[in-house]
C-alpha cells in the first residue's frame, strides 16, 4: 500500500482519556481508550472506587466530554 492511504496506519495514540482531577495536583490520566464506550464503561468503574471527579477527556478534539453527549464515532 501507499503511504498517503491513511486506511493503511492505525492511529498513532487513543482518542479518549479517562482523567481523575486530583484538588493539590489538578487533573490526572489514569487510562487510555479508542472508543468512547470504553471510557465510559471505565469511568463508571473508576467512580465506585474513589472520591475524586472523574472526566472524560477527547485527545483529538483537545476538550472534554459533556456528560450526555456521545458522538457517533
Amino acid at each position: 500500500m501507499m503511504a498517503e492511504d491513511n486506511n493503511y496506519y492505525p492511529p498513532l495514540f487513543a482518542r479518549y482519556e479517562l482523567r481523575v482531577i486530583i484538588p493539590d495536583a489538578g487533573p490526572t490520566i489514569c487510562g487510555i481508550y479508542e472508543t468512547l464506550d470504553e471510557a465510559i464503561e471505565a469511568k463508571a468503574l473508576k467512580i465506585r472506587s474513589q472520591s475524586y471527579p472523574v472526566i472524560i477527556y477527547d485527545a483529538e478534539e483537545e476538550m472534554p466530554v459533556l456528560p450526555g453527549v456521545k458522538n457517533n464515532d
